[in-house]
């Protein structure tokens, strides 16, 4: 699962979970807050839906997962399965 993270300062910092399993959207109904559950290589993952921007799972061959991994910098668009469509 690649995630894109907006920091305070307007930054985006991408990030790369891999084996990733039984992903689900919770909602903490006494605080209102919404958080995407999963595990990653086995461990259990939470993380607040109002701190991602966007999230993606895609497979693990993917360009997209390449390019988190190898934490590349440049203008590109991707498809559903995490391969690019538009470099920019």
């Amino acid at each position: 699962m690649a995630q894109v993270y907006l920091d305070e300062e307007g930054l985006h910092d991408l990030y790369l979970y891999e084996d990733v399993s039984d992903p689900k959207s919770i909602k903490d109904l006494d605080t209102e807050e919404a958080y995407l559950v999963f595990k990653s290589k086995g461990e259990e993952m939470a993380i607040e839906l109002g701190d991602i921007e966007w999230y993606r799972i895609v497979p693990p061959d993917s360009h997209m997962a390449n390019y988190v991994r190898n934490n590349d910098h440049y203008g590109c668009a991707w498809d559903e399965n995490g391969e690019v469509i538009k470099n920019g």
